[in-house]
């Protein structure tokens, strides 16, 4: 009977083996800008510093070399569609670390551009936060048919608009 039990207990655990596919994406590893893209996305997702209902998406572009921070909610309506697009940057700024009104960091930790260097690794080279600092930018497209359109630089006290 410890036998049977024995030869049933390896059997199980023989089935439980992921297959092909599942092993293939165990082993695809993933690079640190991806995944310190998707950790910023979290941060972004949950932060109470911007408007409710807001979609927002960190990609990077590999032709410009941009982090760009695309943010959009096409159910404001026309009136408050500019001051939403202004708060969602003001927002994102924040839940980064940066103080729009100065373009600096908000913690003493890093004074000179907030935390985005906090979703990559800390043993990356030194001139790491000033170059992750220099390429995110931030994009904001509201009201009906995203008509409103907004943008600023992570460490810039602008926001431009089109509409």
């Amino acid at each position: 009977m410890k036998l049977l039990l024995i030869v049933l207990l390896l059997v199980t655990q023989a089935q439980a083996e992921p297959d092909s596919a599942i092993q293939y994406l165990m082993k695809t590893p993933v690079n640190a800008l991806d995944f310190g893209l998707y950790k910023m996305q979290m941060d972004l997702k949950n932060s109470t510093f911007i408007p409710s209902n807001l979609w927002i998406v960190p990609i990077y572009n590999d032709i410009k070399n941009e982090i760009r921070i695309e943010a959009s909610n096409p159910d404001v309506p026309v009136s408050d569609a500019k001051e939403y697009c202004r708060k969602s940057i003001i927002g994102i700024k924040r839940t980064l670390g940066i103080n729009h009104s100065t373009g600096k960091g908000v913690y003493k930790t890093f004074p000179d551009g907030g935390w985005v260097v906090n979703y990559f690794p800390h043993n990356g080279p030194r001139s790491l936060p000033k170059a992750l600092n220099a390429i995110t930018t931030i994009w904001g497209n509201v009201g009906p048919n995203l008509s409103v359109k907004c943008n600023s630089d992570l460490l810039s006290t602008k926001i431009l608009f089109a509409e």
